[in-house]
């Protein structure tokens, strides 16, 4: 009855609110497991740190129930058998592991230095170069493209004409003289950006690059870059540094803008 009880408590529950489940089990596999194979799923996500280094034996023998129910269990999902399971869980316990060491005290110590005085001559300078634009163009992709985004929105509140664009295909082939562009960048070395940038840089615009280093094409690119210096947090192909400093930096600057 317990176990009955439990299983539609669990389909039933919204899914996009369960923080500890592993991506290999999707929503849709979880919603299709009966009463047995719910009970499987539940013993391995809160065992999971066990459950790498277990035998098909001792999880069945966890669980109550057979090596074959396992395998079935495994074959439902789409895997070859219980070590190919294990082996997909183990990388995605890693990942998740990753994840928790984010740490906010080195954002804190990010946004602190800032206020500094090597910052504080790159923010004069770059208020001047804003102050004498008609128009500011701000460029990005993917995160850095919501952050062109955001800068665009938050300098147009303060009054100053600015367009986001982050299609690579838009012609940046343009009379730029009063124009400064803005690029965002957390490597520096995306080629849609770079290539977005040579454009600006034909078209006579004045460029500042933000990135999380100074050591890279976008730097070699800008007329002055403004490094925020963090450690990139990267899993496989997916970008997870954070984007706070770079915001940050683009409310300092709309704000020393509208001060001037």
């Amino acid at each position: 009855m317990i176990e009955k009880v439990m299983f539609f408590f669990w389909k039933s529950l919204n899914f996009d609110m369960i923080k500890k489940v592993i991506r290999m089990f999707t929503k849709e596999q979880i919603q299709q497991f009966n009463p047995l194979e719910m009970k499987i799923y539940e013993y391995i996500i809160t065992h999971e740190l066990e459950f790498p280094y277990m035998s098909i034996r001792e999880l069945a023998d966890g669980v109550s129930t057979s090596t074959a129910s396992i395998l079935r269990f495994c074959k439902k999902l789409g895997y070859d058998g219980f070590k190919e399971l294990k082996y997909v869980f183990k990388n995605e316990l890693r990942e998740k592991t990753l994840l928790k060491k984010y740490d906010f005290a080195e954002i804190i110590h990010c946004i602190e230095k800032l206020d500094s005085p090597f910052y504080r001559e790159k923010f004069s300078e770059a208020t001047t170069m804003i102050g004498n634009a008609d128009i500011l163009l701000f460029i990005g992709i993917g995160d850095s493209g919501i952050m062109a985004d955001y800068g665009a929105r938050c300098f147009t509140n303060y009054g100053k004409l600015s367009v986001a664009i982050h299609d690579p295909y838009t012609n940046m082939t343009f009379s730029g003289e009063k124009c400064v562009v803005i690029v965002l960048s957390v490597s520096g070395e995306t080629v849609e950006t770079i290539s977005m940038l040579h454009g600006c840089k034909e078209s006579g615009c004045h460029i500042i690059g933000i990135s999380a280093t100074e050591n890279n094409t976008l730097s070699r690119l800008s007329h002055l870059m403004i490094p925020y210096y963090i450690n990139r947090h990267r899993i496989n192909d997916r970008e997870l540094t954070s984007q706070i400093p770079a915001m940050c930096i683009i409310e300092k600057l709309a704000g020393m803008t509208m001060e001037v």
